[in-house]
């Protein structure tokens, strides 16, 4: 269940989506300059769907997408809690069950029971083992740290970026770099933003960062799995209506 402010994220991703106004003017982009033509005309022909890198290259700076980290780390410290709360409730039971695990077995019947007691102990011991090692990785992992999207880019659509591009158009790292900056410098020109003078170059460190972080390498798995699979991809990212009535 999405809470209020994962709504509302929503809500207003889908109305930046469906403004007609943003998408003539990130189509307008592409229309002032001949090579910037030659690089869309490349990519339709490639099969990319634009709607869909014009999404990615707008949320791989927009503040929307930045909340996504921000709910992660959210959900990793919810996580963490609920690994300290079973540790020490699976100790407490432990500590519990060990006073009848060791008590006399004088009487015949005893000794089942304090076989079962002694089952219980191990188990809760076990499952404190288990959560501790739960947290331990937890802690230790950048995998719960916001940091780890960047605070000026969202790598995570960078990267979906660069490996859909690749796989539709088989181009080398110079020409995917390329339209990887285009697509973003429109985006930015879509939403009215500013856009940094050396774009090129912060995108580039900005996927390169985001791919040499060994934390990211499930992440980065699951990308270029994801982009090979029309189906999931178009699942995890539902085409938008555009709302004529958005129009200026």
């Amino acid at each position: 269940m999405l809470t209020h402010a994962q709504e509302a994220n929503s809500k207003a991703r889908v109305q930046i989506l469906s403004d007609i106004s943003i998408w003539k003017s990130f189509d307008r982009y592409f229309c002032n300059d001949w090579q910037r033509k030659e690089i869309r005309q490349k990519l339709a022909y490639a099969d990319v769907y634009l709607p869909l890198v014009g999404e990615w290259a707008m949320w791989s700076f927009h503040e929307l997408a930045k909340e996504e980290a921000k709910w992660k780390r959210e959900r990793g410290e919810q996580f963490k809690l609920a690994q300290r709360i079973s540790i020490e409730s699976c100790n407490r039971a432990a500590s519990t069950y060990s006073t009848y695990a060791s008590a006399p077995t004088l009487v015949p019947s005893m000794v089942s029971v304090s076989e079962g007691f002694r089952r219980l102990v191990e188990q809760n011991m076990r499952q404190a083992k288990i959560a501790r090692q739960l947290l331990d990785r937890a802690e230790s992992n950048a995998i719960f740290e916001s940091r780890r999207l960047g605070s000026n880019w969202n790598g995570l659509y960078l990267v979906l970026l660069k490996y859909y591009i690749s796989a539709k158009t088989g181009w080398n790292e110079t020409e995917i770099l390329g339209a990887v900056s285009h697509l973003v410098s429109a985006a930015y020109d879509a939403l009215r933003r500013t856009c940094p003078k050396n774009l090129r170059v912060l995108v580039q460190k900005a996927i390169r960062h985001f791919e040499q972080n060994p934390d990211n390498a499930t992440i980065i798995f699951s990308v270029k799995s994801l982009v090979l699979d029309s189906q999931r991809l178009y699942q995890e990212f539902p085409r938008v209506r555009i709302s004529i009535q958005s129009a200026a």
